[in-house]
């Protein structure tokens, strides 16, 4: 019974399933789903472009659910390469100010795993390994540990570089920094992520551990490629973090900073405390926890 169910779902004559995921697909890469919210597909609740909705889903059944393939048209598409600003702003803001039509882009948030990811590439020590078990991941010390039937024991440090995916969760304890930026609920069904702006957000990125050592690594992997030059480094960290060079004021200002804190300097082979700090920010950085 369950293949029968299986290949009903997944039959080209059953377009709902289909449209469904499409617009799962579409929702995560653009902000916004062609039926938002995603879980609510009734007829009172149609489309914003059923045209684009039914193409994308018999794209997905032609290229026989290769999700890969769909992402990489949808990817591609001018759409999505838009920009949160448009020229005539005003203008189409009082035409869909929901922008439901997608004149513009949305803002989008990185999620907890990405961003996790993206703060491990910055710095130089994501492992991308794939595959494998999942790793335990170091908790605050104030957590407990030890339950009944299972003891939470860290994995090796050079585990714990892996992506995000990778990391082992349970119902009743997820590490803090996903529990932060919107974790899904485990215990719950959950059709979209939420994007809260909460004060344990700060916490996690500018006072945890882990922010703290990803921001020296980040500092030291500046320090190897622009050298000991103030306004090399923050070239190279707008660079890193950004993916752009830094304005002139931004220039400026980052050099004045790193040259006025110079004398905090550790060691030849350790970047100074002051490059370190700068790297933080940039982590905390709005450009670099959103999508643009």
């Amino acid at each position: 019974r369950r293949e029968v169910l299986a290949r009903w779902l997944a039959s080209p004559d059953n377009p709902q399933f289909a449209r469904n995921l499409a617009n799962i697909v579409w929702a995560h890469f653009l902000g916004r789903g062609i039926i938002d919210p995603i879980d609510d597909v009734r007829v009172s609740n149609p489309p914003s472009n059923p045209e684009l909705l039914d193409r994308l889903a018999r794209q997905l059944v032609e290229y026989r659910y290769d999700f890969r393939a769909l992402i990489r048209d949808i990817c591609n598409s001018r759409t999505y390469q838009l920009s949160t600003r448009h020229p005539q702003h005003q203008a189409c803001a009082q035409l869909d100010p929901d922008n439901r039509l997608l004149w513009r882009a949305h803002f989008r948030r990185l999620e907890g795993e990405v961003l996790r990811d993206a703060m491990l590439a910055v710095s130089g020590r994501l492992l991308p390994v794939p595959g494998g078990p999942g790793f335990f991941d170091e908790l605050p010390p104030e957590m407990g540990r030890d339950f009944d039937m299972f003891k939470w024991d860290p994995s090796e440090e050079d585990q714990r570089r892996r992506r995000s995916l990778y990391q082992f969760q349970r119902r009743n304890l997820i590490v803090p920094m996903m529990e932060s930026f919107d974790a899904a609920d485990m215990s719950a069904s959950c059709p979209r992520r939420g994007a809260s702006v909460t004060t344990p957000q700060v916490f996690a990125l500018f006072n945890s551990s882990f922010a703290y050592e990803t921001s020296r690594h980040f500092a030291r992997r500046v320090q190897r490629e622009a050298g000991p030059v103030p306004r090399r480094q923050v070239e190279w960290v707008f660079s890193f973090a950004f993916g752009r060079k830094p304005t002139a004021s931004e220039l400026e200002a980052g050099a004045r900073f790193l040259e006025k804190q110079s004398g905090a300097e550790t060691a030849d082979s350790e970047p100074s405390k002051a490059l370190a700090d700068f790297c933080l920010v940039a982590l905390n950085s709005n450009e670099f926890l959103y999508l643009e």
